[in-house]
């Protein structure tokens, strides 16, 4: 029994290769389609592609298809290269694996109090809580928040001009010299997915910009206030 003619047709044409399948793979692997396939093979029939680090006609080509791609891209972000550099990668989990690796916490390496905490939304990428072992080493602390500690995160603000991370628990005040802080040289990271790939739920975009300006402020666990320390991340874009 067909649930919908349209979605069937376009399922027969596009998808032949889900004849007598059902493929619930999307998320991790989305299917390439009949005319996707007829479109690429047009086009690199009818170029010539070589490599982008060459010096000739098909590399210049090659170099300007890319360059292409790469302002559409940052254009559909409402963005420009003069704020972000678009990496492409295999992957979400190779994107992630670049982030945990080059992500640098600290500015001053002698300096022990400047070091930053790397925080993760609950729902997330499962790769997100495999960056929690390339990082551990290097960050202050690890910090997995759910929705609710998410939302008191963002609402409870402090002044947007403190700069240090403190920790309090409860109401009563607690002697800061028992908790590291984190000077202005630090630098802290936030992830999020812009839609579970689980549960599909999309969450606010506007977080971004708000955790930048403002920060993360987290009662009864650790106050993070990433500010101007985030610059470093609003310059890369990891798409897989």
């Amino acid at each position: 029994m067909m649930y919908n003619y349209l979605v069937e047709d376009a399922r027969n044409q596009e998808f032949p290769q889900l004849k007598d399948a059902v493929y619930v793979d999307h998320a991790g692997a989305t299917l390439y389609s009949s005319s996707q396939v007829d479109a690429v093979h047009h086009d690199l029939m009818s170029h010539l592609y070589g490599n982008p680090h060459s010096h000739n006609a098909s590399s210049k080509l090659s170099t300007d298809t890319i360059d292409q791609i790469r302002y559409r891209v940052l254009k559909f972000f409402k963005t420009n290269p003069e704020e972000y550099n678009l990496i492409f990668t295999s992957g979400c989990t190779a994107s992630l694996r670049i982030v945990a690796d080059c992500f640098t916490f600290s500015t001053e390496k002698e300096d022990s109090q400047s070091v930053g905490v790397f925080c993760y939304l609950e729902d997330n990428h499962t790769s997100v809580q495999g960056m929690r072992e390339v990082v551990a080493g290097r960050c202050q602390g690890i910090y997995c928040l759910d929705e609710n500690e998410m939302t008191t995160a963002l609402t409870n603000q402090t002044p947007t001009s403190v700069n240090h991370a403190e920790t309090q628990e409860n109401s009563s005040s607690v002697d800061s010299d028992h908790y590291p802080t984190s000077s202005a040289t630090a630098q802290s990271l936030f992830a999020y997915p812009a839609q579970s790939n689980f549960s599909g739920k999309k969450h606010p975009l506007k977080w971004i910009k708000h955790i930048q300006e403002k920060g993360l402020n987290l009662p009864g666990r650790r106050f993070v206030y990433l500010l101007s320390q985030l610059t470093t991340i609003r310059r890369f874009v990891y798409l897989s």
